[in-house]
């Protein structure tokens, strides 16, 4: 029988969103399927370079996690560094992991640039939730969050996901994947009929515990 593992989304996962008690960005609506290519360059780059959760690149795909991520620009920086002083975990984060890591080895898959790595692992360890996570997997392809998350969860073996955000759900549960979905409100629910609401650790945790339906 394959090992069980179970990915995480961070940003209204594990972490509260940007807003805090609001998750705007789930309930935005984006197109999620389509095929990915990389942006064309121009001033558009320099605000996505500051304000984007993954790297902006115009010669296509790199390497997962390679050397081409390594390195961020002071405004950059500073921006994210103000991010994570500001930025507490849910909750039920803690409570979460707990009760799933006697289940499955737990993973961290965010769209997150991995040219911060050093700081979303010094904020995870922090808030006493690095111990519980067997990996910790950023964004520096380039790539939308549903090709990432999609491709990384296959590189690994991965058959099970946690997110927040529905276009991301159904795109995933779309392709194979069983999807557990954080409900926010004000955020609609995921189209996908496999898609697994949940609203506490407790359903969550209980979600987990049950076999799939097929």
């Amino acid at each position: 029988m394959a090992e069980r593992i179970i990915g995480f989304d961070l940003d209204g996962v594990l972490a509260r969103p940007a807003t805090y008690f609001v998750n705007f960005a789930a309930m935005a609506s984006r197109p999620s399927g389509k095929a990915w290519h990389p942006p064309e360059p121009g001033i558009g780059d320099v605000f996505r370079g500051i304000f984007s959760k993954t790297p902006v690149r115009d010669e296509g795909e790199v390497a997962p996690e390679s050397s081409a991520a390594k390195g961020v620009s002071p405004v950059r920086g500073f921006t994210e560094t103000v991010r994570y002083a500001m930025r507490w975990p849910l909750p039920d984060a803690l409570e979460i992991l707990k009760g799933l890591q006697p289940i499955a080895r737990l993973v961290l898959i965010t769209n997150r640039n991995a040219a911060n790595r050093e700081r979303l692992e010094g904020w995870l360890i922090e808030k006493g939730l690095r111990e519980y996570l067997d990996g910790v997997h950023l964004n520096d392809t380039g790539e939308p969050g549903t090709h990432f998350k999609l491709r990384k969860l296959r590189e690994l073996g991965v058959e099970e996901y946690v997110e927040d955000n529905p276009e991301i759900c159904d795109f995933l549960a779309g392709n194979g994947i069983r999807v557990y979905f954080r409900k926010w409100a004000g955020v609609r629910e995921p189209s996908e009929p496999s898609v697994v609401t949940y609203r506490s650790a407790d359903e969550l945790i209980a979600a987990v515990g049950r076999p799939a339906l097929r």
